[in-house]
Parts: structure tokens; C-alpha cells; sequence
């Protein structure tokens, strides 16, 4: 009896098993009309993380438009994972308070922080004011959260008619 062989949707379908047990919530795109090119197969989300994942059969590769979508993820901060087994997506797992997990994506942030500066925006005029920047919309993520979790309720955000500003 020949058994057959691992396709890319088995791969697929393991990953996204995985990841799922994990707790991410994970999204399977479908390529077709209207679709972005090279967009990848898996998106996982988890605590605010999102990781884009393309999954290929051990000897496949990426199309051109598949690396440039990798190329585009990655230069605004992404993160892109070319997967060929669910043990290629194995350091997701665990918990994302896992610290290989936590420093891959402290790792990321810092790159992105250095392309943030290295795109001369005329907002930015050091690096200290890219980081100064970072750590306000970080601060704005972790006050929203609050809100979120009901650590600070909606209702004392809003001024009463007496209250002067």
C-alpha cells in the first residue's frame, strides 16, 4: 500500500490546529479575484501580536508576489513566517508570555522602530523622538485595554456639565 504524500493543505490544516489549541485566533485566506497579491495563507492573532503566515510543502517556494507581500509585511514592522511544518510555527506556541516568543517580537519592534527612523520622516528627528513616539502610542494601546477590561469606566471618561476644562 503506497501512502500518499503531505500535501500543502495538510500542512496548513496542522498549523492552523496548532495554533488554534494555542489560542490564536487564526484566519485561512482564500486567494481569488479582488484578492491582494501574494497575500499569505494563515493570519494568527494573539494579545495584540499578528503574525502572517505562508505555508509551503517542504521542497515548495514562494512565488515573486509572495516574497514582496513578505518584503511589505516586514518593512512596516510586520511579522511574516514561512512555514513548511507545524514545527516551524512550534515557537508561537506555549503562551506568548513565552520569553523566546516575547523577545522575537521585542526584536521586531526595535526593527521597526530603526525603520521608522531610517525613513527620515520629517517628524523625527532622533531616534530618542522615535522611541518617545513608540511609548506614547504604547501608552494609548495600554490606556484603551483599560478601558477594554473595565479597569477605568467609559463613564468617567466623559465630563459632567459642571466640570471645567
Amino acid at each position: 500500500m503506497r501512502i500518499a504524500p503531505i500535501t500543502e493543505s495538510d500542512i496548513l490544516g496542522q498549523i492552523r490546529d496548532r495554533l488554534r489549541w494555542d489560542k490564536w485566533f487564526v484566519i485561512r485566506h482564500q486567494q481569488g479575484l479582488g484578492c491582494h497579491k501574494g497575500l499569505s495563507d494563515l493570519t494568527a492573532i494573539k494579545n495584540g501580536h499578528t503574525v502572517y503566515i505562508e505555508v509551503k510543502k517542504p521542497k515548495g517556494r514562494q512565488s515573486d508576489v509572495q516574497k514582496d507581500f513578505q518584503n511589505d509585511i516586514e518593512s512596516h514592522g510586520g511579522v511574516y513566517v514561512l512555514a513548511k511544518s507545524v514545527d516551524d510555527i512550534e515557537f508561537l506556541c506555549g503562551g506568548i508570555k513565552n520569553k523566546e516568543v516575547e523577545n522575537y517580537f521585542l526584536e521586531q519592534s526595535a526593527k521597526q522602530r530603526d525603520r521608522i527612523f531610517s525613513l527620515h520622516h520629517p517628524k523625527f528627528e532622533s531616534k530618542e523622538e522615535v522611541d518617545e513616539w513608540i511609548k506614547f502610542n504604547e501608552s494609548l494601546y495600554n490606556f484603551a485595554q483599560k478601558v477594554k477590561n473595565g479597569e477605568i469606566k467609559k463613564e468617567d471618561l466623559i465630563p459632567d456639565d459642571d466640570d471645567d476644562f
